[in-house]
């Protein structure tokens, strides 16, 4: 285990050491919340408010169902960028110095995955810090302790989820501008899963259930549901239930299957299944075909 661990922190410090990476894992995040800042925040407010009129509160509501979307999609991104010393390694053939060493490669392949679950749950909470202090600069509220440590927990869960995925992906690739180009999409894609730049009752019945597909989906559900429970309770105060509910659905913020709604225990469920899942299928890969070579 030592020597997993030991690989785990080399991969970590290489990150970390890269500028770039570290930058562009958080690019999308500052370029969003740049584009609410400066219009996409009012837009969103006047049509909230067009709709149950001008109440207190209305932009904290506004910018918490944004930050925890940003969040959610920085789990992602954050751990794909980190898993990239994969190829990295891979391309200038440190990998295959690491075979001549009495190492597994079980334990190389568990070093890299362990190095993303750390970058990936640093980074995530480096965000959700960054997140409440746009909140509470905008007039909203700072999460409580137990708000937190819900936050923190949903992370962990998102991180650990994706990256099997993502590792798995990762098994298929051997060149760095194969990964830029992947970045890209994934990160584009997981931003409108996430309902960031459309809600996903605006979409097509279709879309919205492809959308629940997609683990992201869920992890993006729970985060909204922790960072909007104050700012809902404050805007939608004495207000008829059928306008709450309306709103929840129609803003992603839980999730519904015909009319019943998806509890947090399967939302869990559904991501330790999908990390499971991808983590059995990266053993089966790495088993019974050449990975590195």
């Amino acid at each position: 285990m030592q020597i997993t661990i030991s690989l785990a922190i080399r991969n970590t410090k290489l990150f970390l050491r890269d500028k770039s990476a570290v930058f562009f894992s958080f690019l999308s995040m500052f370029i969003i919340i740049g584009l609410y800042a400066l219009f996409l925040g009012d837009v969103q407010v006047k049509q909230i408010e067009q709709i149950i009129g001008k109440l207190e509160g209305i932009r904290w509501l506004v910018d918490s169902w944004i930050i925890a979307g940003i969040i959610a999609v920085n789990t992602v991104n954050t751990t794909m960028f980190s898993l990239t010393t994969i190829v990295n390694d891979i391309d200038s053939k440190v990998v295959k110095d690491l075979y001549t060493a009495p190492i597994k490669k079980w334990q190389i392949a568990l070093g890299y995955i362990l190095s993303s679950w750390i970058t990936g749950i640093l980074m995530s909470v480096i965000s959700i810090g960054v997140g409440q202090i746009y909140i509470y600069l905008t007039g909203g509220e700072l999460l409580s302790l137990i708000g937190n440590l819900k936050v923190i927990g949903v992370t962990i869960l998102s991180v650990i989820s994706f990256s099997s995925a993502l590792f798995f992906l990762f098994t298929f690739i051997n060149s760095p501008r194969t990964v830029s180009t992947i970045g890209s999409i994934v990160g584009t894609l997981v931003g409108f899963i996430a309902g960031i730049y459309i809600p996903m009752g605006a979409l097509p019945e279709g879309v919205q259930t492809i959308m629940k597909t997609v683990p992201v989906t869920y992890s993006t559900s729970m985060f909204r549901q922790i960072f909007m429970e104050e700012p809902l309770n404050k805007v939608f105060e004495g207000a008829p239930v059928e306008k709450i509910n309306d709103y929840i659905q129609t803003f992603g913020v839980k999730i519904y299957w015909g009319n019943s709604e998806v509890s947090w225990i399967v939302m869990i469920g559904i991501l330790l299944g999908f990390s499971l899942v991808f983590y059995i299928l990266s053993i089966i890969k790495l088993m019974y075909f050449k990975r590195f070579e």
